[in-house]
């Protein structure tokens, strides 16, 4: 249940970044079948739709990671390990177990009723190979970090702070060279496969780097922000045109410019700490802090509450370009899906947190 003792000891500033990531992220889905069923040379109006959304939100998981590094890197997580790995496991994998089975029971009812509830071996068969809904895929990544946590704990608190910028300095380059060479050069890395994992460590180890860092005007921020937003849109453009193909590359969240977006946003909110600890007893403030606790309850439902929205099985339909028997236009329809998604699921996870017993899974 949340309680006011342990929010007042919270750092709203990541509070309110840890929530305002969770809602793009929830946003990210809502507008994300753009991009997937539609392309630049077929259906162009609603691809056009996707990338201008895309461009500005693709740092969400980024921002996510780096605000788990933040936390979870503090010198005592290499102390009592034993301590630490369980915390996480009742934290973490408990609710991603829970919502996992609940969506494989979703995908085919039928068959659990038939089977009288034996179909649960091939269930968690299932989550064992990660043949579960697309956005666990954080939960896997995240659960390897957190195992990692005691030895990179250990690293980042101990190690000289050249060390540290030597991993960064290579993470950085091997997300930025090998990658665009291949991109724009047409020129192939044998190491590109093997990198995957580094980078998301990278995001990590970066969270916890910049905790200390503060920036005296974060709202010029957002220029710069805005400027690789739009370098997002326009570089997709001329990337599938030129290609004819639809290309994605600057809109992965290893480009160079959402790597960069990432790190705007969470210095833009972090420069905000102590004003906001200021205003920390404000209501508006304290309710952040509520919902940002329940941020990883929201972020395992809102497929649910998408799935209602978007199934026609419960008498209604709602996608980004039809509602309840209209056409919408999809730059609107993304947003009321969105708003929907971000309602139902934040209702959905208070109901789960004042339920005994379904508390361990809201949050």
């Amino acid at each position: 249940m949340l309680k006011t003792k342990t929010i007042a000891s919270r750092d709203i500033s990541i509070d309110f970044l840890r929530l305002f990531s969770i809602y793009i992220i929830l946003l990210i889905h809502s507008s994300g079948g753009y991009l997937i069923y539609n392309g630049f040379d077929n259906g162009f109006d609603w691809w056009i739709i996707g990338v201008i959304y895309a461009s500005f939100i693709k740092w969400g998981s980024a921002v996510f990671i780096m605000i788990s590094g933040l936390f979870m890197l503090k010198e005592e997580r290499s102390l009592d390990i034993g301590q630490f790995l369980k915390g996480r496991f009742v934290r973490i994998v408990i609710p991603f177990i829970a919502w996992a089975i609940f969506y494989k029971f979703l995908q085919n009812p039928q068959e659990f009723i038939q089977s009288k509830g034996l179909v649960l071996g091939q269930y968690f068969l299932d989550i064992i190979s990660g043949n579960v809904e697309y956005h666990l895929w954080f939960v896997y990544m995240i659960s390897v970090l957190y195992l990692l946590t005691p030895f990179l704990s250990y690293m980042v608190n101990h190690a000289p702070k050249k060390i540290i910028y030597y991993f960064l300095s290579i993470w950085f380059l091997m997300n930025f060279i090998p990658s665009h060479l291949e991109q724009f050069f047409n020129l192939g890395f044998g190491i590109n496969p093997y990198l995957e994992f580094a980078k998301y460590s990278g995001f990590y180890i970066l969270g916890f780097v910049l905790k200390d860092v503060i920036i005296k005007k974060p709202w010029r921020l957002l220029i710069i922000f805005t400027l690789l937003s739009v370098i997002n849109i326009i570089g997709t453009y001329y990337l599938s045109n030129h290609n004819n193909t639809n290309d994605y590359f600057l809109l992965s969240r290893f480009s160079i410019t959402n790597i960069a977006n990432a790190i705007i946003i969470f210095l833009f909110f972090h420069s905000f700490k102590d004003k906001l600890q200021e205003k920390a007893n404000s209501p508006i403030l304290q309710w952040i802090s509520k919902l940002s606790i329940l941020s990883y309850g929201i972020y395992l439902n809102h497929v649910f509450i998408l799935s209602i929205l978007r199934s026609g099985d419960y008498g209604f339909i709602i996608n980004a370009h039809y509602a309840l028997g209209k056409h919408i236009e999809p730059a609107y329809g993304v947003l009321l899906v969105f708003l929907l998604t971000a309602i139902g699921s934040t209702v959905l996870a208070l109901i789960l947190d004042k339920i005994p017993y379904l508390r361990k899974i809201a949050n």
